[in-house]
């Protein structure tokens, strides 16, 4: 088990750091929880699920309430 997790950084942001994180490391299984532009979000699993086997587990936004 790796922890390649970057406080802080939005899908805008993790977009650009996937390949080299998630890709080069090969894992068997993603736990993927990330906030921001939801295309971006889409780039980063795109990404993961185009060039590993990976299973990925994904964890969606918290819930913010009823009236945001």
């Amino acid at each position: 088990m790796e922890n390649k997790s970057i406080g802080g950084f939005a899908s805008q942001i993790l977009c650009k750091t996937v390949e080299m994180d998630v890709s080069s490391f090969y894992p068997d299984l993603v736990l993927l929880h990330i906030y921001g532009s939801n295309q971006m979000y889409d780039s980063v699993l795109y990404t993961i699920r185009s060039s590993t086997a990976t299973e990925v587990a994904i964890q969606t936004d918290h819930f913010a309430g009823e009236n945001t």
